[in-house]
């Protein structure tokens, strides 16, 4: 069993539906399936992005949605719009700082922003009072699922049967990873960050151990200074992105780190890791592996 399908100790999921009541969601409700989005947040602020694949859009769509500043990167085209509603921009916020919760993905579906999570059982009474502080002021939050999570693996199956998902593994030499003692310590084997968020210029990330049955199991949270991995993310987001799930381990000399994404955007990441990589230490990266994601491009992370 892969540490994706065992869950890690994240054994309860939260999918939220909010409405975001503008021109450009209610054109989006006559597209089908699902629209890949991303959030990111830094202090008080919230950038939504919302991407449309080149080969799925038409002419006409295309003239609507550079209404709204559309850019074109790679084989996407991008929207920018800040989530300037105070209970939306207040419950996405709060529920990504939240204590040992991570997010799976965001994306649009009939219109509505879905933002779907998973955390560790033991917290659902401070996201229940986050739900409760923001839905009772509002129709415009709805809540569609809160339960056992099926495992970040079936989440991410559903996800790429609309979304097709591709999978970056690379290294970078421990000493230019510069990755913190305290988070390669002997009783840590994994880490997931949340890309979707930065505090004070740290980045959130989940600490992974063994439990007595040697099950991985998530045991704490960290937030860390990480210039590599900050600077990585800071053009990653520049670029506009997504970056769905990221995680890090360590490989004898080496920091070893899976980046799960869109595949339409799986190059604008490789050339974004490569150039920082380039800049600043003349190119210590070392690429495993990039192919679409499945189950075999996981186990080689391990």
């Amino acid at each position: 069993m892969s540490f994706l399908e065992s869950g890690g100790g994240l054994d309860t999921r939260c999918i939220l539906a909010l409405q975001q009541d503008n021109e450009l969601f209610k054109f989006l409700k006559s597209i089908r399936g699902k629209i890949p989005a991303y959030i990111f947040l830094e202090g008080n602020n919230a950038q939504l992005q919302l991407y449309f694949n080149c080969e799925d859009t038409n002419a006409h769509d295309i003239s609507f949605l550079e209404k709204y500043g559309a850019i074109k990167f790679d084989e996407v085209y991008v929207i920018k719009q800040k989530i300037s509603n105070r209970d939306e921009l207040g419950i996405i916020s709060k529920l990504i700082s939240e204590y040992m919760v991570a997010s799976n993905a965001v994306y649009v579906s009939n219109g509505w922003l879905i933002v779907d999570l998973r955390f560790h059982g033991s917290k659902y009474r401070s996201v229940s009072q986050i739900l409760a502080t923001h839905m009772h002021k509002t129709q415009r939050i709805r809540l569609l699922y809160l339960g056992n999570s099926p495992g970040l693996s079936t989440i991410l199956d559903e996800l790429n049967s609309e979304v097709p998902l591709s999978t970056v593994i690379f290294e970078i030499p421990l000493e230019v990873a510069n990755v913190p003692d305290s988070l390669l310590r002997e009783d840590i084997d994994l880490l997931e960050t949340e890309n979707s968020l930065l505090l004070d210029n740290k980045i959130k990330v989940i600490l992974y151990g063994k439990d007595e049955e040697g099950n991985l199991v998530a045991i704490s949270e960290d937030h860390v200074t990480n210039i590599l991995l900050s600077e990585i993310r800071k053009r990653a987001n520049e670029q506009m992105i997504i970056r769905y799930n990221m995680f890090v381990k360590r490989k004898g000399d080496q920091v070893r780190m899976l980046v799960i994404m869109p595949s339409n955007q799986i190059n604008g990441y490789l050339r974004t890791v490569f150039s920082v990589a380039m800049e600043n230490h003349q190119s210590p990266v070392s690429l495993v592996a990039a192919a679409p994601y499945g189950k075999d491009v996981i186990k080689s992370f391990t």
